[in-house]
């Protein structure tokens, strides 16, 4: 009925059209009440019906894990204004239900920097890389992942295991921008963005 009232109301009789607008109104009712005990509903149904970048049959929902790393992608790579447009009633729904936290997300960015530059330091040691390319597509340091974060401007390797490597932190994830240096003397413990 939400999805479709309008096309019903030209198919049934001008009688019905009453009980047909009192069952948005009655849900809504049902929604406040499971809303106060913290029960929330998607009123579109199952998440899928939220995409945006996928094509999504109503009833019938198929390839639901090529749609869901299409929309993640498209999240990912996008900016916040993007987002809040092609997103706003789960946003909204979220905000209700989520309490807000404040999160320090640049001390979660250190710990994940401290993990990747001790695998960039192991990889080197180990003889895996010798340079930016091989940086990149070592499984070990996993940078398809890590790009989401940080961005490599430079790396510099040198004989006996000395490398030189430059990364910067996503803008997308911090009001500034960090760019950071480290080498093979770099004691990732000690590590500190500033």
């Amino acid at each position: 009925v939400l999805r479709f009232k309008n096309d019903i109301e030209n198919i049934i009789d001008e009688d019905k059209r009453a009980i047909l607008n009192f069952i948005p109104a009655r849900l809504e009712q049902l929604l406040n009440a499971a809303k106060s005990c913290n029960i929330y509903f998607l009123k579109l149904g199952e998440i899928e019906h939220y995409y945006t970048q996928s094509e999504i049959d109503y009833l019938n929902i198929t390839n639901k894990d090529i749609a869901f790393h299409k929309e993640r992608n498209f999240i990912l790579n996008s900016d916040a204004q993007t987002i809040k447009d092609n997103y706003g009633k789960l946003i909204n729904l979220f905000e209700e239900i989520i309490p807000t936290i404040d999160v320090k997300l640049i001390e979660h960015i250190k710990y994940i920097l401290i993990e990747w530059i001790q695998k960039v330091q192991s990889s080197i040691v180990r003889g895996e890389i010798e340079n930016i390319e091989h940086l990149k597509r070592n499984a070990r340091i996993n940078y398809n992942l890590f790009n989401q974060i940080i961005e490599i401007v430079e790396f510099q390797f040198e004989e006996n295991n000395k490398f030189k490597c430059k990364i910067k932190i996503s803008s997308k994830l911090i009001d500034r921008n960090i760019e950071i240096e480290f080498d093979e003397n770099t004691t990732p413990a000690n590590f500190n963005i500033e």
